[in-house]
């Protein structure tokens, strides 16, 4: 159970760059709750946040122990929580409700994951510091700072863009 919760039902045995597939779950996640739900509240992702993190905390040490690496790879839960935290309080006016909004909303989930893996890439302060922290908590805090960053500039876009 500890090794589906922590790849996030195996999709951090991906073949290639297993963080994309766990930020892609996340993003897939996310869309069918917007899809079922005709917008995703505030307080759900901040929710499903808080579960990930906890995953992430209570099996980080363990994941550490069983993978043999101080950042194993296969766990993506972090990547999760932070591309998460990427859509949080973002406007998905319109969901699934048209053309133009459907379009929108799938534009804008794809800025998020995209800006979501470039700074959980690059590792910009403080993700970088934040990786040093011991277990669970160094693999999770930097991705949480990814998606902090990442949410900012999205946010900053969408803001200008509606200025236009």
């Amino acid at each position: 159970m500890r090794k589906l919760l922590v790849t996030f039902f195996g999709l951090g045995y991906g073949p290639i760059a297993p963080g994309t597939w766990g930020s892609a779950g996340a993003v897939v996640v996310y869309l069918a709750l917007l899809l079922a739900l005709g917008s995703v509240p505030w307080w759900l992702l901040l929710i499903l946040i808080a579960a990930a993190c906890v995953v992430n905390l209570a099996f980080g040490r363990w994941a550490v122990g069983y993978f043999r690496n101080k950042d194993p790879k296969p766990v993506v839960i972090d990547e999760v929580a932070g591309m998460w935290v990427s859509l949080l309080f973002v406007p998905m006016d319109g969901g699934f409700r048209s053309v133009d909004a459907t379009l929108r909303t799938l534009a804008i989930c794809a800025a998020a994951f995209f800006l979501f893996r470039i700074f959980d890439i690059l590792k910009l302060p403080p993700a970088a510091q934040l990786e040093r922290l011991p277990d669970g908590a160094g693999i999770l805090c930097d991705d949480l700072a990814a998606g902090i960053q990442a949410n900012i500039v999205l946010q900053m876009g969408l803001f200008i863009l509606a200025r236009l």
